[in-house]
């Protein structure tokens, strides 16, 4: 191997790409079953769905015998929280979230201690369960619903509130160094030695680009050279973010609690920038921010003109409606031809080569030829098949609106997904570069070792172990000939969410009664109402949750309320 400055990460290149190759023959977690608490779900059925995905969590709930029997058990934490929580369960929701908010921090430590390139592609391809940015940041959004629904205090709630801030701000930092590490890693060529006059030096991250740009793809598609906020855009969401401002905002101790809101709705507006209802909440919030008292800073921050203050307003009387609507996105795949590297399929052609100039040397090996290995060499594959993760929408969000006003989209979980998986395509090819790399190199080792064992076995005079190496070369070639079949991506998803979240902010009417859609949903009078409404389709009965922050700093939570749907056609699916 070349000795250069880089010497010692290329020296760990091989045994990367060993440990990265078993991890992806090693083969993904076996899929839950769903047959029984998806069709529940899909029919608007959730006390079913809360029921069965309990009893299969492997978790019973409040129960301190932990049986751990749960197959892929954070992805049955996350949906065993987020359907109990939309019916209304919330100390159940927050025993599956509080595991697995547990589980997402256990691989994140396990991910610090390992920063090896196979760690980090293999679990692309068939490591376990990890939530999207997105997804692992609506764990404590759902917390900060679970501790309305349970009576904990505002001061309490906000200080949730503040916690998801730093949590965001602490996971997008190490994402991105993880990412730029990761670019930076699988750039560094890859010097391998097959024999001692076959060595070569290969890129894999050079290599999966020139594959996916010989399919058109484009700077813009693998978000290659694009402007540092658009990278972080991809981390970001927004609902997140406006919902910890909100409740931080309304249980502020001081005006600099509204700084601290403020900053989360201007990081929202990095990927809305025309979202108006942010634009000015944040305006108001920034001014308010500016108060000598929080009385003072409430007038201006809830007021519809923060020049004009409205002294009522520091004790406002608001309602926030938040929806949440249609199925969150799957992930499928398609099929892409990935080169295999040219240096590589060279390096193992002339180990051919080199068994033909061995049977020139030895003629009782003449049955391989010149012009067989010749043969073989042509017919090395150049291509492996591959899959890549693409976005599998499962339909939009019913039309809704609050006295009679459509509420402004924040997140879209179709939107971010297909954001993310732009940016990891590339990640996606190199990873399944190092596998074709893995398989190639295994190849070569299999003629080299048959090459070995012949040429031991001509010198030796050993007539049966030259006719075993022979076959064990014919074997290894015609392998070395075959299609390279690459293996699957995580296609893993949180299935139990919503595709988009949008919200709306009114003044409560004096009679406490909302309009969703043509119902009355009853409110209370005054306070700050958080209204959660979910409907996964047109014809699911729409699940209604009415939170009050109340001027004294307590919270109550109003009995969960099921709106009326038409009933779903005979064979209509649920999406």
């Amino acid at each position: 191997m070349t000795k250069n400055k880089s010497s010692n990460s290329r020296r760990a290149a091989a045994p990367a790409l060993i440990a990265l190759t078993a991890l992806i023959f090693a083969g993904c977690a076996t899929r839950p079953d769903y047959t029984k608490i998806r069709p529940a779900w899909e029919s608007g059925d959730l006390q079913t769905a809360s029921v069965e995905i309990q009893r299969d969590a492997g978790y019973p709930a409040g129960s301190s015998d932990k049986v751990e029997t749960a197959k892929d058990p954070l992805r049955w934490m996350l949906n065993a929280g987020s359907i109990a929580g939309v019916n209304g369960e919330f100390a159940a929701s927050a025993y599956y979230l509080d595991n697995a908010q547990a589980m997402i921090d256990e691989g994140t430590r396990r991910e610090d201690e390992d920063k090896s390139l196979s760690a980090r592609l293999g679990n692309l391809i068939s490591g376990d369960y990890e939530p999207t940015m997105q997804e692992a940041l609506m764990v404590p959004v759902l917390q900060v619903y679970n501790a309305l629904g349970s009576g904990t205090s505002g001061a309490e709630i906000a200080v949730k509130a503040k916690a998801l801030v730093e949590t965001q701000k602490t996971m997008i930092d190490r994402k991105r160094k993880s990412e730029d590490a990761l670019i930076a890693d699988s750039a560094e060529p890859m010097e391998l030695t097959l024999t001692d006059e076959l060595k070569l030096s290969i890129s894999p991250r050079k290599s999966a680009e020139e594959s996916l740009r010989a399919m058109g793809y484009t700077d813009a598609d693998l978000m290659i050279d694009v402007p540092a906020e658009t990278k972080r855009s991809v981390y970001i969401n927004p609902y997140a973010r406006w919902l910890s401002a909100i409740v931080i905002a309304h249980n502020a101790a001081s005006p600099a609690d509204f700084e601290i809101a403020a900053g989360q709705l201007e990081s929202a507006l990095e990927i809305l920038p025309d979202n108006m209802l942010l634009q000015d909440t944040m305006r108001n919030y920034m001014k308010a921010a500016l108060s000598s008292s929080v009385s003072e800073a409430n007038a201006i921050a809830f007021s519809d003109d923060p020049e004009q203050p409205d002294a009522a307003m520091a004790e406002p009387n608001l309602t926030y409606v938040v929806y949440e609507g249609g199925h969150a996105p799957a992930i499928g795949m398609k099929s892409v031809d990935l080169k295999v590297p040219k240096a590589l399929n060279l390096a193992v052609g002339g180990i051919v080569t080199l068994a033909a100039n061995l049977a020139a040397k030895h003629e009782a090996c003449h049955v391989i030829g010149t012009e067989y290995a010749l043969a073989a060499t042509a017919a090395m594959t150049d291509k492996a098949t591959g899959y890549l993760p693409v976005l599998h929408s499962r339909g939009k969000a019913p039309a809704l609106t609050v006295n009679g006003v459509e509420p402004t989209p924040l997140t879209d979980f179709d939107v971010l997904m297909d954001r993310r998986l732009k940016a990891e395509t590339l990640d996606y090819a190199t990873a399944f570069t190092y596998e074709i790399i893995g398989r190639v190199v295994a190849r070569g080792a299999a003629i080299g070792g048959s090459l070995v064992a012949l040429n031991s076995s001509l010198e030796s005079g050993n007539a049966l172990g030259v006719n075993l190496a022979v076959r064990g070369f014919m074997a290894s070639v015609a392998v070395a000939a075959e299609p390279i079949e690459l293996s699957k991506p995580n296609t893993r998803t949180w299935n139990y969410m919503p595709r988009t979240i949008s919200v709306a902010r009114l003044a409560t009417p004096a009679n406490g009664q909302l309009d969703i859609s043509g119902e009355s949903v009853s409110v209370p009078a005054k306070g700050v109402n958080i209204v959660r409404i979910y409907k996964a389709d047109k014809y699911w009965p729409a699940v209604v949750q009415v939170f009050t922050l109340k001027p004294d700093g307590s919270v109550s939570a109003e009995p969960v309320k099921r709106l009326s749907a038409p009933p779903r056609p005979s064979g209509a699916p649920a999406k």
